[in-house]
């Protein structure tokens, strides 16, 4: 029997077919981008498309605006393999008759299947691996719809890790969880696979835990990550860092100096940091579980900010605010 969602997608096939073929083209070709070319130039190409329009298929008063976006999960989970990326797909509905206080069309409800339709209609082969990021607001409050698919480095959709941070995706995601979508009726594999082991993958002995790299190592992964993040971009930031000595003592101790400087070039006063690697790394696992480089490289940024707290009492060596973690 042919269920909702399905027919959904048949109906959408028909009456937008060259505009939902050409949105999933866009996607396709940013993948293939962010494989040879990185996230940043893959979202040049998903923001050709951004907000794409379709006229509901269930509502006559209500428009259906599409985006994606590529984006970085290795923070979000331990997983078998490097360099991986995902599709963020928003799925939006806009009142056509209401508008909100600022002018702008108010967000409309949109049925659970014909979310579904959309997305698979959008991702394409994709959706076999799609998951949709739902949470208790979505009970009482409307508003974008998220679906997410994780690829490794290849660009092959893959299974979520079973300690997938799905929280971290949507505001207000203290309660986020996944709902999978429903591979082809033709991927009978992927259906029985989720039936009989579910539609997450254990993180046993995956890449990126972190049980059994030498402290060296882990700190080197840190140090790169944090060093990457920091300068990546900065003119899309309210601040940037400008390092003038970055550090590693006796293979175990990161040491950052560094100065802040805002929008208008205006530099901030210089600050220190210096992470005890071993230290850091053990705090983490007790504290959350989670010794991942990735994970520690974040905690790192997040300290590296002018408005951490501790650097109003951090003791000032040389003109340079030190600041020690963990």
């Amino acid at each position: 029997m042919e269920m909702a969602f399905e027919r959904t997608v048949r109906t959408i096939g028909l009456s937008h077919g060259r505009a939902i073929r050409f949105l999933a083209e866009s996607i396709n070709e940013s993948v293939r981008v962010a494989k040879s070319s990185g996230i940043d130039a893959a979202n040049a190409v998903a923001r050709r498309s951004d907000g794409t329009k379709f006229d509901s298929i269930d509502s006559s008063d209500v428009e259906v605006s599409i985006s994606f976006r590529i984006s970085d999960p290795s923070d979000l989970g331990t997983f078998r393999s490097t360099n991986n990326f995902q599709i963020e797909l928003g799925i939006r509905g806009n009142s056509l008759v209401d508008s909100s206080r600022s002018g702008l069309p108010s967000v409309a409800e949109i049925l659970l299947h014909e979310q579904i339709g959309w997305a698979i209609s959008s991702l394409g082969h994709f959706a076999d691996y799609a998951y949709k990021v739902t949470s208790a607001v979505d009970t009482f409050e409307l508003r974008t719809a998220l679906f997410v698919v994780l690829l490794d480095g290849e660009g092959n959709p893959q299974l979520a890790p079973e300690d997938f941070r799905w929280d971290r995706l949507i505001t207000r995601g203290r309660s986020a969880r996944p709902l999978k979508l429903p591979p082809a009726r033709e991927n009978q594999s992927l259906r029985e696979r989720i039936i009989s082991r579910g539609d997450t993958v254990p993180v046993d002995g995956s890449v990126g835990v972190g049980a059994n790299t030498d402290d060296q190592i882990w700190v080197q992964q840190v140090f790169t990550r944090v060093i990457t993040s920091a300068t990546r971009s900065p003119d899309a930031q309210d601040f940037h860092i400008k390092f003038t000595r970055v550090s590693i003592i006796e293979e175990v101790q990161i040491e950052f100096v560094y100065s802040m400087y805002d929008r208008g070039a205006r530099e901030r006063r210089n600050h220190g940091l210096r992470v005890n690697g071993p230290s850091l790394r053990k705090k983490l696992v007790e504290d959350s579980g989670n010794g991942r480089p990735e994970f520690a490289a974040e905690i790192v940024l997040r300290s590296l900010s002018p408005m951490t707290n501790s650097y109003y009492r951090a003791p000032v060596v040389d003109g340079i605010s030190w600041v020690s973690m963990p």
